[in-house]
């Protein structure tokens, strides 16, 4: 019995001597949650000491976001249950929180009755620090892995040759772009040394750059040749970067190859054309330079042109226009058109040039523009004759109508003066003859006279108002086209409408006239071509304007009716307006009508003048 008592106060003395000294916090708590034991290690771990510590909550050392954790535990523990080792948080004294692994356990009494709990905490602060850094390598590494393979698949799927170089000059690797190039599979070329590749015009080369290489200097964009597998020379441009180790030293190089061959002869057959052209093309960059230019026409090499500014040889009364054309290519990319005048350094005009402008994009954005000048001297002094041609042929015209109009007028005013005399006098003798005649066949026949000499009468009116409308002279052109429109639509069985706002004004000379008979022409071309049933007329005044407007609703006359060399009268109508300053505009609509519009400038000022508005 002395002995069981001994062995129980040695084991309960192991006990306190490893509570004391182990290095986890162990604590111990009532079934209430009261802490009733706190070690050492407790005190190293958390800061407190066990007089701060003990008749305390449990609590007041687990984070608020815990608290549900750590009852829990408790619960399973109270009902007989295990658990198993919690990595959680703790409060240290200082505030700071302290990432533990927790043990808790049930301490019963010898009945098996619930008289508390214990805990063993321990750091793992540097073990998670430890798998987080492990963590972070290796998703680093993964993520190195996947840049490698995504590099790999980039070098695998370019279409350019991309080599990897030791210091020595033997390849190391060589991708499926090479072999497209150089026509080598990878198994001929790993290991054999890059010189292999250049011809021997070009070994000296590989030196140079092997030189520049292990110099640490790159070498960019070298336009040369290579040797194909089946002997033919490459055409390629060359750009070699050094490769680096963590001391900075040269281990090697890579060497990336765009084959420029289909480029090169592009570029030959693009400047052969453009050289051959017969229009002269430039490149001018954002500050107007020229950077590239075909040819000149006027005796300088194209070469001596190269950086100077375009507007040198634009006269000044054309560059405002130049220049907003040019900025406006390279704000909205949108090619313009233009003609302007050329001239020398010395300002001699050398021509009249048709550009053409568009932009040079060097990615997404425009750092150039290409001009394509048209010569077209020749063009513009033939509009200039053309002009000169249609300006004496529209001023025979003029005379030959006005010609016409006099030649009217005066068969009008015979008509009307000598045969109209002669017919009234006819008819005052006929008039005393029936008064002295009796009755019988005679008088009958005085009376058929009379009435052949009335018809006579009628008919020479009629003749001389076709010819010289009385009507326009007395009261003006809207009195002369409203009659107008109601004799030709009484005798054709159209319906009309006319409208004025120019009440009695009137037109003297040829304005009033040219109205009268570009009216009378577009009702003949009405009654004779389109098939209406009904004309509308209008006669309007708007500030310095006057229009003209007849539109009817036939069958519409077509572009090529109204613009064809057969619609003679159409073009006479045309001719008349333009001669007095004016514009015409025919319009058609298929099966919906037709409609003629005619506007004359009118300056108020001018009411009293032969060729303006009289009141």
């Amino acid at each position: 019995m002395e002995i069981a008592r001994q062995d129980s106060v040695d084991q309960l003395e192991r006990f306190r001597s490893l509570f004391e000294h182990i290095d986890d916090a162990i604590l111990d708590c009532t079934p209430e949650g009261t802490i009733v034991g706190w070690n050492p290690g407790a005190e190293r771990l958390l800061g407190y000491s066990a007089e701060e510590a003990i008749g305390r909550s449990i609590m007041f050392l687990v984070p608020l976001d815990r608290q549900g954790e750590l009852e829990s535990a408790l619960q399973i523990l109270r009902e007989g249950g295990r658990i198993e080792p919690i990595e959680t948080e703790r409060i240290r004294k200082d505030g700071s929180r302290i990432q533990v692994s927790v043990r808790p356990s049930r301490i019963d009494d010898r009945d098996g009755t619930l008289v508390g709990f214990s805990g063993i905490l321990r750091d793992v602060t540097e073990r998670k620090q430890v798998e987080e850094a492990l963590r972070r390598e290796v998703a680093e590494r993964e993520k190195t892995e996947q840049a490698l393979r995504r590099y790999q698949a980039m070098i695998d799927s370019a279409g350019e040759a991309i080599l990897g170089i030791d210091p020595d000059g033997l390849i190391h690797s060589w991708n499926p772009g090479a072999e497209r190039i150089y026509g080598y599979s990878a198994q001929e070329m790993v290991g054999r040394n890059v010189s292999h590749l250049a011809p021997p015009s070009k070994q000296a080369e590989v030196d140079e750059i092997r030189a520049r290489i292990l110099s640490g200097q790159p070498a960019r964009n070298l336009e040369t040749v290579r040797q194909h597998k089946d002997g033919r020379l490459v055409e390629i441009s060359l750009t070699v970067s050094p490769v680096f180790d963590e001391l900075g030293r040269v281990v090697g190089n890579t060497s990336l190859a765009i084959d420029i061959g289909a480029r090169q002869e592009a570029e030959r057959r693009w400047r052969s054309v453009v050289e051959n052209a017969p229009d002269i093309i430039l490149v001018a960059d954002r500050q107007h330079r020229i950077r590239f230019i075909n040819k000149t026409e006027h005796g300088e090499p194209p070469e001596a042109l190269i950086g100077m500014d375009i507007f040198a040889y634009i006269p000044p009364e054309h560059q405002d226009m130049v220049r907003q054309k040019v900025e406006s290519v390279f704000r909205t990319g949108q090619p313009v058109s233009y003609e302007t005048r050329a001239v020398d350094l010395e300002g001699r005009q050398l021509g009249w040039y048709a550009s053409r402008v568009g932009p040079v994009k060097r990615g997404a954005e425009i750092d150039a523009v290409i001009m394509i000048a048209t010569n077209i001297t020749e063009r513009k002094n033939a509009e200039r004759e053309l002009k000169r041609s249609r300006s004496k042929l529209r001023s025979l015209s003029a005379r030959l109508q006005s010609a016409q109009e006099k030649e009217r007028l005066r068969i009008a005013r015979e008509l009307h003066d000598e045969l109209g005399q002669v017919l009234t006098a006819l008819k005052i003798d006929l008039a005393w003859l029936e008064d002295r005649t009796e009755e019988g066949a005679q008088l009958d026949r005085i009376a058929a006279m009379a009435r052949l000499v009335d018809t006579t009468i009628g008919t020479v009116r009629r003749i001389a108002t076709s010819l010289r409308p009385q009507l326009l002279d007395d009261l003006g052109p809207s009195a002369a086209i409203d009659w107008l429109t109601q004799e030709v639509c009484s005798r054709s069985g159209l319906h009309y409408r006319f409208r004025s706002n120019l009440g009695e004004e009137r037109f003297e000379g040829e304005r009033g006239l040219a109205l009268f008979r570009i009216c009378q022409e577009a009702l003949t071309n009405i009654v004779r071509h389109a098939g209406a049933t009904r004309v509308e007329v209008e006669l309007e005044r708007q500030g310095s304007q006057v229009t003209l407007r007849i539109t009817d609703d036939g069958r519409g006359i077509s572009e090529e009716q109204a613009t064809g060399s057969e619609s003679l009268g159409l073009l006479g109508l045309q001719e008349r307006v333009l001669m007095l300053d004016g514009s015409v505009e025919i319009e058609g609509w298929a099966d919906r009508g037709s409609r003629i519009t005619a506007r004359f400038p009118f300056n108020p000022s001018d009411t009293s003048g032969a060729e303006g508005f009289r009141a």
